[in-house]
């Protein structure tokens, strides 16, 4: 809530205390090498050095995420699981999807 309402106010974000939607969409809990391997240590020295720092962390510390387009019907458009905590799809392809979807409804 504190994340959506800040940098995407116009998007609904869900927030999944008892991991309900994780279990749905079949993501998974990282083992130490999605945790803490090469990957991991990768993404976190790119997102260090673009100025991004780790905030709070809650929930399932351990548990991955996945990113997902769900139209208005409920129909998932896009689905991306990620290997580690820092594996996330490139913005310009999530725009790209949504671009996709907003012209189709036109």
């Amino acid at each position: 809530q504190r994340f959506c309402g800040k940098l995407a106010p116009s998007l609904v974000c869900h927030v999944d205390q008892d991991e309900t939607a994780y279990k749905t969409y079949g993501l998974q809990q990282g083992g130490i090498l999605a945790l803490a391997g090469p990957a991991m240590f990768m993404a976190a020295a790119r997102s260090a050095a673009s100025g991004h720092v780790q905030g709070k962390t809650t929930g399932n510390t351990r548990m991955l995420p996945g990113t997902f387009i769900i139209d208005g019907e409920g129909i998932v458009q896009f689905a991306h699981y990620s290997h580690h905590p820092g594996d996330h799809p490139k913005i310009k392809k999530l725009v790209g999807v949504m671009a996709e979807q907003f012209d189709e409804e036109e």
